[in-house]
């Protein structure tokens, strides 16, 4: 009786220990996927982050060329300007030297 007994509480006692060892494995791999959600989530976000900056980037980049269009417009609208003043004074010019003619 007393080795049946004995018997009896080692068995518990390994059952006990299984038992342990079955939650501690759970917990690990628990953790494990855990772990693994979150570099998931921290991949996401860093990818999130990078398609973020591209965005900016290219906004930037996009803003930088309307602003080198809008000034090289400015440039030729000056340069149209200027030559329209040049011809406007060719013009007068000519018309002096006609009117000059003329009035010889």
């Amino acid at each position: 009786k007393v080795e049946a007994e004995s018997g009896k509480a080692d068995r518990q006692s390994k059952q006990a220990q299984a038992e342990k060892m079955v939650k501690s494995a759970q917990i690990k791999v628990e953790a494990e996927v855990g772990q693994a959600d979150r570099q998931a989530k921290q991949a996401q976000a860093t990818e999130f982050v990078k398609n973020a900056q591209i965005k900016v980037e290219a906004e930037s980049g996009r803003a930088d060329r309307q602003s080198k269009q809008a000034q090289a417009e400015k440039m030729v609208k000056s340069a149209q300007i200027k030559v329209e003043a040049e011809l406007g004074q060719s013009d007068r010019q000519a018309k002096q030297a006609q009117a000059t003619e003329f009035v010889k």
